[in-house]
C-alpha cells in the first residue's frame, strides 16, 4: 500500500466576479509514494506544490480526480489520523508557552494526559527546544518558530509527515538539526513527504523526488536513476574563433573562465572526437573533467525543457496559467 496515492488530482481556482478566469493551479497530477521514504516534491514558485499538499490534507476540494493517504480517501477524516503536518507559513498561539501549546496541540489530537506529558518532553528534545519549554512563542526567532512547528507535526508520531518548505529560516546548523530528525523518522519506518527549494538538501536527504513545474508533472523518480548522466568538459587556455565553429556541434556551452576555455559536451560518448580537433589546433595541454549531473542542474534543465516544450519563457513570473471561463 502506498503511502501517498494521485490520480489526475486536479485544482483549478475561479477568479474574479466580472470577467470570470481561471486558474489552472494543479493539473491532472498522477503519482504513487511508497511508505518509509523521504520524498521531494520540487518546483518553481507558483508550480503547485501547495496546492498538492492542501489537496491531500483535505483542506481544499478537488476540481477532479482524487487522492488518498494510506489507502483512505482524503476526504474522508480517517486519513488524516496518522499525519503530521508543517505549512509553509504557521500561524501560532503567541501568548503561549512552547509546552502549552503542544498541549493544546495534543489535546486535538486527543492524546491522554500522560501521553501528552512524555511526547512534548520527547519532541522538544528532538528539535532542540528544551531549554525553550517557558518560553513564550512570541518571543520566538523564525529558526525557533520552525522548530516549534515539527515538534508540533511529531507529537503523535505519525506514519507520514507532510513538511511544506520547513528548511525556511534555519541556519545550516539548524538544516543539519532538521536533516538528522526527518533521516530518523524514515529509519523508523515513516514517511517523510515535503517540498523545498534548497536542492543540496533534497538531494542529500531523499530517495525519491518528483518534479512539478506550471501545474503538471514533469518527473519523477529515485535519485539514483535520475542523476546518472555524466557532463564532460574540456579546458584549454586559448581558442581560436574557428575552433569555436567546428566544436558547436559537440557542446552545450563554451565559456571563457577566467584563464582558461571551458567546452561542454553535449554527448560524452564524443569526447574523443572534440578533444582531437583541439589538438589538431593547438598543442596545448588539455584538461579533461568528468562529473555527475547535480540535482539543481537535474532541476533546471527539467524545467527549461518543460518550458520550451510549452513555448513559454523561463523567466516568467508566475508558474499559474489563466484561461476565461
Amino acid at each position: 500500500m502506498n503511502a501517498i496515492e494521485t490520480a489526475v488530482l486536479s485544482k483549478e481556482y475561479t477568479m474574479g466576479w466580472r470577467n470570470k478566469s481561471r486558474l489552472l493551479a494543479l493539473d491532472e497530477l498522477t503519482i504513487q509514494v511508497n511508505q518509509g521514504i523521504i520524498f521531494g516534491f520540487l518546483g518553481p514558485n507558483g508550480a503547485g506544490k501547495s496546492t498538492t499538499i492542501k489537496l491531500l490534507l483535505g483542506l481544499v476540494t478537488p476540481t477532479k480526480g482524487s487522492a488518498f493517504l494510506s489507502g483512505v480517501p482524503v476526504h474522508d477524516k480517517r486519513a488524516r489520523e496518522r499525519v503530521g503536518f508543517l505549512p509553509e507559513d504557521p500561524s501560532f498561539c503567541t501568548y503561549l508557552r512552547a509546552r502549552e501549546f503542544l498541549d493544546l496541540c495534543g489535546k486535538v489530537l486527543h492524546m491522554d494526559r500522560a501521553t501528552r506529558k512524555r511526547r512534548i518532553t520527547e519532541t522538544l528534545e528532538m528539535v532542540g527546544l528544551t531549554a525553550k519549554a517557558d518560553t513564550k512563542i512570541s518571543e520566538f526567532s523564525r529558526g525557533m518558530l520552525q522548530r516549534i512547528g515539527l515538534a508540533q507535526a511529531l507529537l503523535n508520531q505519525p506514519d507520514l509527515v507532510v513538511l511544506d518548505e520547513p528548511l525556511n529560516g534555519l541556519d545550516p546548523y539548524g538544516r543539519k538539526e532538521l536533516k538528522a530528525i526527518l533521516l530518523n523518522q524514515k529509519a523508523q519506518g515513516k514517511t517523510v513527504f515535503f517540498s523545498s527549494h534548497i536542492l543540496s538538501d533534497v538531494e542529500e536527504m531523499c530517495d525519491e523526488v518528483g518534479i512539478l513545474n506550471r501545474g503538471r508533472l514533469v518527473t519523477r523518480g529515485r535519485l539514483r536513476e535520475l542523476l546518472p548522466a555524466k557532463t564532460v568538459t574540456l579546458q584549454v587556455q586559448d581558442m581560436k574563433m574557428e575552433t569555436m565553429t567546428r566544436l558547436e556541434e559537440f557542446t552545450t556551452s563554451i565559456t571563457r573562465e577566467h584563464h582558461h576555455w571551458a567546452v561542454q559536451l553535449s554527448d560524452p560518448s564524443r569526447k574523443e572526437e572534440a578533444t582531437a580537433i583541439l589538438r589538431q589546433e593547438s598543442n596545448q595541454p588539455i584538461e579533461i573533467q568528468t562529473r555527475a549531473e547535480s540535482l539543481e542542474e537535474f532541476f533546471f534543465r527539467r524545467i527549461e525543457e518543460d518550458n520550451h516544450a510549452r513555448g513559454i519563457s523561463n523567466h516568467s513570473e508566475t508558474n499559474l496559467k489563466p484561461a476565461v471561463l
